[in-house]
């Protein structure tokens, strides 16, 4: 399989990510394109998360090393849920001689001479028998797509069969959900499946590259929809919470206005990032300004922190790590209980103590109205 024949850019055309989006909202392909693209802090983390598993599975970093509690509980679950998957397959990984495996690896599937979309994998493993297993993990809290009905493992598995038509007789697909609860979910695809998908993804394509495509608004769909800001057709429905009365308790009417209330939160806060964006970019916004909202303190080096507490012999390591993570404001806390002296006693001692280890740091810039 040529995983490396093509450059791994997207160069403008459709990824497998984003095929759900365009069968839901045909039109948010297309519309999206008017405005650059926003990365959220929840996303940054999940592009973490991922490649933190990748390079544990790679044998770069070991489990041990990942020091983040969140991330190093991540990994350990995605592990355990890829042995799982593998058991629940029947195949070994650690039994075989000629296995191969390919991660964060785009592939290309060609309408003719067109390029029709690009597909980047997060695992992919040939088990050298005619099997492969495409794994997608899904890193944060959130709704996903089960394997069985998910458009985007489909899309994906159809790349790699395009990629290695004569080498594939079936390839499993696995979402892997480390959070709230360990889980995952699995379909299996047959080379004549696979052949069937072509021409229903290549519709979903097609149909989202016309320019009078229609935006069908949803919550699934507009979670990521970067244009979600912009969108008339969002609006509209949000304007019907208006007509809506949910103080009446019923429960048809309040699973409305909850389906409402969810779009218009996922509204506004791409309206408020498109704004902090637009005027760290230089450009104004009337009525609107950025402003520094003070500094956070935060513990520089945990181990040197921990080393120069322990030292002063107050602190036993249970009272230590109960400071919440070795919080500044949870040192704080403790210190001042274990020493029984006021907390600006607390913050000057600690701060004598920890010199050089408590950094300030700027907070996030404010919205604010000018």
């Amino acid at each position: 399989m040529d995983l490396n024949s093509e450059s791994d850019e997207r160069e403008g055309r459709p990824s497998a990510s984003a095929i759900e989006q365009m069968k839901l909202c045909p039109g948010s392909w297309k519309y999206q394109q008017i405005l650059p693209q926003i990365e959220s802090s929840e996303a940054s983390e999940g592009t973490t998360r991922h490649d933190l598993i990748e390079q544990v599975i790679r044998g770069k970093l070991s489990l041990s090393d990942v020091d983040d509690d969140q991330q190093h509980e991540c990994c350990k679950r995605a592990l355990d849920l890829l042995q799982k998957i593998e058991t629940e397959i029947e195949v070994g990984w650690a039994d075989l001689d000629n296995q191969h495996q390919w991660l964060e690896e785009r592939v290309w599937v060609h309408d003719g001479a067109k390029k029709l979309y690009s597909a980047k994998y997060d695992l992919l493993r040939d088990y050298g028998n005619g099997t492969f297993l495409l794994v997608d993990w899904k890193t944060l809290f959130g709704d996903h797509t089960p394997a069985q009905e998910n458009v985007q493992l489909l899309a994906q598995a159809l790349a790699v069969y395009r990629n290695s038509p004569s080498r594939i007789e079936r390839i499993y697909c696995a979402l892997a959900e480390p959070f709230p609860s360990p889980t995952y979910s699995l379909v299996e695809y047959t080379t004549d499946r696979l052949e069937q998908a072509f021409e229903f993804i290549q519709t979903i394509v097609t149909k989202a590259e016309k320019d009078d495509a229609n935006r069908i608004p949803g919550l699934k769909q507009c979670k990521y929809c970067d244009a979600l800001a912009i969108c008339p057709e969002s609006r509209m429905v949000i304007s019907k919470a208006f007509n809506l009365n949910p103080t009446e308790l019923d429960s048809e009417i309040l699973s409305e206005a909850m389906n409402i209330a969810s779009l218009a939160e996922k509204w506004a806060k791409a309206v408020k990032e498109r704004t902090r964006q637009m005027i760290g970019d230089g450009e104004e916004v009337f009525g609107w300004k950025l402003r520094g909202s003070g500094t956070v303190r935060s513990i520089d080096s945990a181990d040197a922190c921990a080393k120069r507490l322990m030292e002063t012999n107050q602190l036993s390591w249970s009272e230590f790590l109960s400071a919440n993570k070795t919080s500044w404001s949870g040192l704080i806390k403790i210190w001042k209980a274990k020493r029984m002296i006021t907390r600006d006693e607390a913050v000057s001692e600690l701060e004598s103590i920890l010199v050089d280890i408590v950094k300030e740091r700027p907070k996030s810039e404010a919205l604010v109205k000018a």
